[in-house]
C-alpha cells in the first residue's frame, strides 16, 4: 500500500505476524489492480470492473459501494474527507469517504491510472493523452494542464511547490506546481512508468531501460544510476537507510544511502528469501562508483 506522499509504505510501529488463516473476504465484484488504502478502520479498495468499495476493516463487512463509469486501475487517494481515483475512461471522480457520494469529477483526454496527488487546493494527475493535469481540490475545476511527450503511467510526486513526474517519451519531468511551467526534464533511454520518490534533495527513479536513476531534484542532473537486469516498473520505497526498490524481474534490491553500503538483491525471485548476493553501490547523496552485473 502506499502510505503517503513519500512512499513510505505502511510500517507498522510494533512487531507484527500474519495470521495463519484469512480473518474474513469480502467480494469486491473484479479484479484488483490498484492497492487498497486504508484510513481508520475502513479499507478502500478498487476493482477494474468499475467499482470503489468501502469495508470494515475488523469485521470485513461492506459498507458501500461506489459504481464509476469506467475500470479502476488507480490506486485511490484519500484527502479532507474525499476518496479519489482515476478511471479508465480518463475521468478522476472524487468522493465522500464516508457516504460513497460523488463530490465532483474532472476529465482527461485518455486513461488515467496514475493515482491522483493531493498538495494544498490541488490535485494533480496525468493520462494516457500525454497531458499533465493540475485541479481544485474543492470543485474539480481546472487550475493548468501541461502537455508532456508522451503518455503517462507515472504517478507524480509533489514537494517544495514542484511536480515530479516520469513519461513514456522516455524523459522524467520537473514543473511548476501552481503554473505547470517546466523546470527541467532529463532524457533516460525508455519509456518510464514507475513513480519517483524524494529523498535529501536527491529524486529516485527508475525506467524500462533498465536504469535506476537518482537525481539532483533542483536541477535534474544525474547523480548516479545502477543498471538492474530487466525493466523497472515499480516505485521506490524509502524506510530510512539504505535506500530500497523493486524491479521488474521480481528481483528486490536495497540501495545504500552513504558511503556505498551493500547492496542486496534476491536472484531467485520473492519465494526464496536465503539466496541473496551483495554488491557495493555509489553514494545516494553524492553519487560515487556504483557496480553493474
Amino acid at each position: 500500500m502506499l502510505c503517503d506522499n513519500a512512499r513510505s509504505g505502511g510500517q507498522a510501529s510494533q512487531p507484527w505476524r500474519a495470521p495463519g488463516r484469512a480473518r474474513w473476504q469480502t467480494n469486491v465484484e473484479g479484479a484488483v489492480r490498484g492497492s487498497p488504502v486504508l484510513r481508520g478502520e475502513l479499507l478502500y479498495v478498487p476493482s477494474v470492473a468499475g467499482f470503489l468499495n468501502a469495508i470494515n476493516i475488523r469485521s470485513g463487512r461492506l459498507l458501500w459501494r461506489f459504481k464509476a463509469p469506467a475500470a479502476i486501475h488507480s490506486t485511490p487517494s484519500i484527502s479532507s474527507g474525499r476518496v479519489l481515483f482515476g478511471c479508465s475512461d480518463g475521468k478522476v471522480i472524487a468522493i465522500d469517504a464516508v457516504t460513497g457520494t460523488k463530490s465532483w469529477e474532472a476529465a482527461a483526454e485518455d486513461e488515467v491510472w496514475t493515482s491522483p496527488v493531493v498538495q494544498n487546493d490541488a490535485v494533480f494527475f496525468g493520462s494516457a493523452d500525454g497531458d499533465m493535469y493540475a485541479v481544485q481540490v474543492e470543485t474539480g475545476a481546472p487550475k493548468w494542464k501541461r502537455a508532456l511527450g508522451g503518455r503517462i503511467y507515472s504517478t507524480a510526486h509533489v514537494a517544495e511547490k514542484r511536480v515530479y513526474v516520469g513519461c513514456g517519451d522516455g524523459n522524467i519531468y520537473a514543473l511548476d506546481a501552481l503554473t505547470g511551467h517546466v523546470f527541467w526534464k532529463t532524457a533516460t533511454g525508455n519509456g518510464i512508468d514507475c513513480s519517483p520518490a524524494l529523498a535529501n534533495g536527491t529524486l529516485l527513479i527508475g525506467s524500462q531501460d533498465f536504469f535506476f536513476y537518482a537525481l539532483d531534484a533542483g536541477s535534474g542532473a544525474i547523480r548516479w544510476r545502477y543498471e538492474a537486469e530487466l525493466g523497472i516498473t515499480s516505485a521506490p520505497a524509502i524506510s530510512g537507510d539504505p535506500r530500497h526498490f523493486r524491479m521488474q524481474s521480481w528481483n528486490f534490491a536495497c540501495v545504500g544511502h552513504q558511503n556505498g553500503k551493500d547492496h542486496l538483491e534476491n536472484p531467485n525471485g520473492p519465494s526464496d528469501y536465503r539466496a541473496f548476493r551483495c554488491q557495493r553501490v555509489g553514494d545516494l547523496d553524492s553519487g560515487g562508483n556504483h557496480f553493474c552485473h
